[in-house]
């Protein structure tokens, strides 16, 4: 399992998928985040408000200006036509949203402060953790005997790091697939940063901003690492969703 520092890429393809990644504390500005506001599809809106939390109506606001912004960068637009394909939300048999004949897979994630997000031409997922400690009952738990034994072999200082890898690959491929927890944590391993099983998946993990670790699980070999997403500038476009 390769660890890729932050910023670490190689020359991006036209087919990569393009990954994502923003600080969500810009809208704790009051006036970005009424911005950031109309700028998501109402119904996001509708789901924001019922947080009772601050930071949280933050990070899932950041996650939809992610979607936005993703959509956007392939020629989409949810808001309004622009000249550009409009896209709509379905949701797969698993409650995993898509978007219908778009040719676009896409997938959202948000911890403490940051929202992440990965667009790809194939079914694709993603995780974004901050590691705390190395919670070895966990481990022994959700993880294989291989993956346990990996863990343990990992100097103490590193262990919680290495955990945090370990538990968003593994959150990034149940994502991917679509069946949520469903799908038992030790039914598969993570490991190797190509999966053969179920038709092949590839991962790839990345040291972010303040030790955010973030995985990726994808059909598509992952070639390049997150971009970073500045929040304020996408708010301060003043587009409207109706």
């Amino acid at each position: 399992m390769r660890r890729l520092q932050r910023g670490e890429s190689v020359k991006r393809e036209p087919e990569d998928p393009r990954i994502y990644i923003a600080d969500i504390r810009p809208l704790a500005d009051e006036s970005v985040f009424r911005a950031g506001m109309r700028l998501i599809m109402p119904g996001r809106r509708q789901r924001i408000v019922k947080y009772r939390g601050r930071e949280d109506r933050q990070r899932s606001l950041a996650a939809g200006l992610l979607l936005e912004y993703g959509l956007e960068q392939s020629g989409l637009f949810r808001c309004a036509s622009g000249g550009m394909k409009q896209a709509a939300l379905s949701e797969g048999s698993y409650g995993k949203p898509y978007l219908p004949d778009s040719g676009l897979c896409f997938n959202l994630s948000h911890s403490g402060n940051f929202a992440a997000a990965v667009f790809s031409k194939a079914e694709a997922g993603i995780d974004i953790e901050k590691p705390g400690r190395s919670r070895t009952g966990v481990a022994r738990r959700f993880f294989r005997p291989e993956e346990e034994a990996y863990l343990q072999k990992q100097p103490v200082s590193e262990q919680a790091a290495v955990f945090a890898e370990l538990w968003t690959r593994k959150e990034s491929y149940i994502k991917a697939v679509g069946e949520g927890m469903r799908l038992p944590l030790t039914d598969f391993s993570v490991l190797s940063d190509r999966m053969e099983e179920n038709g092949g998946w590839n991962f790839a993990t990345f040291h972010e901003a303040e030790g955010y670790v973030l995985s990726v699980c994808c059909r598509q070999a992952v070639r390049h690492g997150p971009q970073t997403v500045e929040l304020s500038a996408i708010c301060a476009a003043g587009l409207l969703c109706l």
